[in-house]
């Protein structure tokens, strides 16, 4: 068989791994796994998501060789440790592509990067390339003994505190490029529509979480694949069943937004109320607002700790009005809990 076909099955392979890493991690996380988000999560388990990061690849490539060799498709194993190197480009290639550069440790994903292409290479050169050294030696007691010094060394590990520092500063630089880019392209499209700084602040919260979940180069494919593969559109993802613009898409969710704004406010009966300075309050209505946009729990708990960032950075007005009243500590316990 030619080399050629033989790249072509190992980007495929790369490719295969790209995803079923992902749906390992989402299936992981009561074992401490972290998936990249806009919230300033604690790393309980550092050693297992650096280790699942670096040598899951690695153990992919030993697995399918395994069962290349199984099937006599031996052409297929030689040079398989570049698959490691398509994956690991894929996966920054698709971070980038993400819009996700403010986000990523880049010192940490280069480690990872250099741990899981030089181990797939090392293990490939002095084991995988050749068929008989593929099985362990039945012989070789001292291998199940630093099997169990690794796993010692993994537990320990992994009891260690990591400073969440770093990962609260990429998250901040990220939330502010967002918004910034987003308010200096919309802001002559939100600003007329919105009654009050509060519910601005919620229409950009669910911009930049929308535009986090599905960035501009996605955006394009949605285009592409419209109508047919895709129902929504634009910064603010508004089902539409036909072609809209950018700018037709920011102004048909803020005044889906303002709409559920208004309807929170008019069926609460209670006296004094005022979302707009009441932080307890304004936690309840953006759940509302939230929850008509998508009825998802997790995509309004995300909007709500979302917002509570935006108007902290960008908002400090209101931030102030809220700790003046004394309701700031009180009524963001939750939300606090979660970002």
């Amino acid at each position: 068989m030619s080399a050629v076909a033989a790249v072509f099955v190992h980007l495929a392979l790369a490719v295969a791994l790209f995803f079923l890493m992902g749906w390992i991690g989402r299936h992981t996380a009561g074992m401490g796994y972290i998936s990249l988000s806009l919230f300033v999560t604690r790393d309980e388990a550092p050693a297992f998501n650096f280790a699942f990061r670096a040598f899951g690849p690695i153990a992919f490539i030993v697995i399918v060789a395994a069962a290349l060799y199984g099937v006599g498709a031996d052409w297929l194993v030689g040079g398989i440790w570049f698959v490691a190197v398509y994956y690991s480009a894929f996966r920054v290639g698709y971070n980038l592509a993400m819009g996700r550069r403010l986000l990523l440790n880049w010192p940490r994903e280069a480690l990872i990067l250099a741990v899981t292409v030089g181990g797939a290479w090392l293990l490939y050169d002095k084991v995988i390339r050749v068929r008989q050294y593929l099985l362990p030696d039945a012989q070789s007691v001292s291998t199940e003994l630093w099997i169990i010094v690794a796993l010692f060394i993994y537990a320990t590990l992994n009891r260690i505190e990591v400073s969440e520092a770093g990962s609260r500063r990429r998250k901040e630089a990220y939330l502010a490029h967002a918004f910034r880019t987003l308010r200096s392209q919309y802001q002559s499209v939100v600003e007329p529509l919105v009654p009050n700084a509060f519910v601005e602040s919620v229409v950009y919260s669910i911009m930049v979480y929308e535009s986090f979940q599905r960035p501009p180069a996605f955006q394009a494919l949605e285009r592409v694949a419209f109508p047919r593969f895709s129902k929504s559109l634009g910064p603010m993802q508004v089902q539409t069943e036909s072609m809209i613009s950018n700018t037709e898409s920011v102004r048909l969710g803020t005044e889906k937004i303002v709409a559920a704004y208004e309807r929170a406010v008019t069926e609460r009966a209670e006296p004094n109320f005022d979302p707009v300075h009441d932080d307890y309050r304004r936690g309840s209505v953006v759940y509302n607002i939230a929850e008509d946009y998508n009825p998802d729990h997790s995509y309004m708990e995300a909007i709500s700790a979302l917002n509570h960032r935006v108007i902290e950075r960008f908002y400090p007005s209101l931030a102030e009005r809220n700790r003046a009243a004394g309701s700031y500590a009180n009524g963001l316990s939750g939300i606090l809990s979660y970002v």
